[in-house]
């Protein structure tokens, strides 16, 4: 009899050419310190009816939205196989749109969805290890709005998770624990983005965000719930079986048809004139990939008709993704050093206390404490933003007795030198004179939240 015993970072997936449990020879010993993995072996199991679900899955497909959920469901053990990086795919819309229902019915086509689906009101130890548990399967993460921020930020989970692997620390009887590590898809949902005006450019190349309503009907909503807990775990065991009988045994199949698809959306996509496809063209690709391997497989469509269909839905998940597309964070930062300038104008004379400044026809000289002050508070990177207003001639440069470029100069401001960044700016003529700035009322030091 054979044996394998699951230690460490061993958990759900492949081994070899085997899927554990879906398709695995052999006996397993799983062990576990402590954690509900055990739990989440044991629900990854058939229940139901395969034909109730699959009439309800064919439904579901109708929708961009519930068919992405599915595709990334579907997509995440190809992410090994091409070695890709984690995918983190995040749904938002506003309330009864159906998110969750469509991410249960996602997560069911592994096994039970209650006992596989986590949420946001965790901590990062306790989603690094349901990740390292499913290694190659869905992480699936619901309401977004529960999350505590003071606990755990979303930058936070879109960094950690979306690195694929955990943090080092000690065990409770000495050493080191094992490292969990995992390459899978992580399908989140929630009333609003998971990143914001003032995250980082990493937050948003890690974040595949998608706004639309998965189940419009709440009705159909409601039912798509009560199915997805009780039929579920037959469409994995099918899919994994297809990729080991019929796509593995072809040499460089998986890697060409992934290549077909992302070259095809691609130049569907340049032909709408709508910019640079951007970060995700891959994740979007492994989607499509996915969609069409999951049509052939479990609804049986024609290898040519599931080509066709991905490459239209991979356009269309590429469109809405370019749609909700943020300006770099130097862009975000620069907008609002703008907005902020105008919203404490009064500031700017030198006989208000505090003064941040002084302007003249051409330039804002803003003191550079106050400056690193307004944009930390406002969640940006002080360093990172003046480096990035330099290179964009945004601010003005000073070059030094050694010849190096500074981003700070000297500026004589009621009657004190002081260390200022001066601006490229003309916004002297759009504020009222300095006889005026007595009778206004003051701005606080930030304006407006990022």
């Amino acid at each position: 009899m054979f044996f394998h015993r699951l230690l460490g970072s061993f958990r759900i997936g492949w081994f070899g050419k085997e899927f554990y449990p879906c398709v695995f020879k052999g006996d397993v010993i799983y062990e576990d310190e402590g954690s509900d993995g055990e739990g989440i072996v044991k629900s990854i199991c058939e229940n139901g009816d395969y034909k109730l679900w699959l009439k309800t899955a064919a439904a579901l497909r109708q929708s961009l939205f519930a068919r992405g959920q599915l595709a990334a469901s579907f997509a995440s053990p190809l992410l090994e196989l091409l070695k890709m990086r984690v995918i983190i795919i995040h749904i938002w819309h506003s309330t009864r749109s159906g998110k969750t229902a469509g991410l249960k019915f996602a997560l069911s086509v592994w096994g039970d969805p209650l006992k596989l689906m986590g949420n946001f009101n965790s901590t990062n130890v306790g989603l690094e290890r349901r990740a390292g548990t499913l290694k190659h399967l869905p992480l699936g993460l619901d309401e977004l709005q529960v999350l505590n921020e003071k606990r755990l930020s979303a930058s936070m989970i879109a960094y950690s998770l979306g690195n694929g692997y955990g943090k080092t620390r000690g065990s409770k009887n000495g050493g080191l624990q094992d490292v969990p590590t995992w390459r899978n898809s992580i399908i989140s949902t929630g009333e609003q983005p998971l990143s914001n005006e003032s995250s980082m450019d990493g937050v948003d190349s890690r974040v595949l965000s998608l706004y639309g309503p998965p189940i419009e009907d709440p009705e159909f909503g409601r039912s798509v719930h009560q199915i997805s807990e009780e039929n579920y775990g037959f469409a994995g065991k099918q899919y994994i079986e297809y990729l080991i009988g019929q796509v593995l045994p072809q040499t460089n199949k998986l890697q060409s048809d992934f290549a077909k698809l992302r070259d095809g959306i691609k130049a569907h996509f340049d032909m709408l004139c709508l910019g640079d496809p951007g970060a995700h063209l891959d994740n979007i690709a492994v989607l499509a990939l996915a969609d069409a391997y999951s049509a052939q497989s479990i609804f049986g469509l024609s290898e040519e008709q599931a080509i066709s269909e991905a490459q239209q839905f991979g356009i269309a998940l590429l469109t809405n993704a370019k749609s909700l597309e943020k300006e770099d964070v130097i862009e975000r930062a620069w907008s609002f050093v703008q907005d902020w300038i105008a919203e404490n104008r009064k500031r700017f004379s030198q006989d208000s206390i505090p003064c941040y400044g002084t302007v003249d026809p051409t330039h804002v000289y803003i003191i550079g404490t106050v400056l690193r002050q307004a944009l930390e508070e406002s969640g940006f990177s002080y360093s990172k933003c003046i480096k990035g207003f330099q290179e964009r001639g945004y601010i003005a440069t000073n070059t030094d007795s050694e010849g190096k470029n500074r981003s700070q100069t000297q500026k004589r401001i009621s009657g004190v030198n002081l260390r200022v960044i001066c601006a490229n700016l003309s916004l002297a003529n759009s504020m009222p004179p300095e006889d005026e700035f007595l009778g206004e009322p003051i701005q606080p030091l930030v304006g407006r939240p990022a």
